[in-house]
């Protein structure tokens, strides 16, 4: 198992997706991953302003907090407050799947994500529209 060290910024939750974000001064900073692939998942509370050293398993199994209804096999991604959020029908963003949940649950219900990062179908069909590119190119 390796670790690092790392400063929490804002109050995190148990069983959220995380990331590390570029420092300004001393320890990278831990935050809630709302925005893209997410590096880790919160075992416990953090305060903020907290050092805390982050284990990294390696794990591809993760236990984290569903932020809306989920159905097993569901493609989720990192969403508000680190919480999973199933990917729609033509739904455009986000662009980045962290993988699906391997049961349902409600919102609030703690899941078993399989993390196995994509691309959003839906999203990549539009940018390349947008572009003008095709197969044929």
């Amino acid at each position: 198992m390796a670790k690092m060290h790392a400063v929490v910024r804002g109050d995190i939750k148990a069983n959220r997706l995380l990331k590390v974000s570029v420092r300004q001064d001393g320890l990278p900073i831990l935050r809630y991953a709302d925005d893209g692939y997410p590096h880790f998942r919160s075992s416990k509370d953090l305060s903020d302003g907290q050092e805390t050293t982050v284990n990294i398993s390696g794990d591809f199994i993760w236990k984290v907090e569903a932020g809306e209804e989920l159905k097993a096999g569901e493609a989720v991604y990192a969403g508000e407050g680190g919480k999973l959020f199933a990917r729609k029908v033509n739904d455009k963003t986000p662009a980045q799947l962290c993988g699906y949940v391997a049961e349902d649950g409600k919102e609030g219900d703690v899941v078993t994500l399989v993390r196995n990062m994509q691309m959003n179908g839906n999203w990549i069909v539009e940018v390349t529209d947008s572009l003008g590119v095709s197969d044929d190119e």
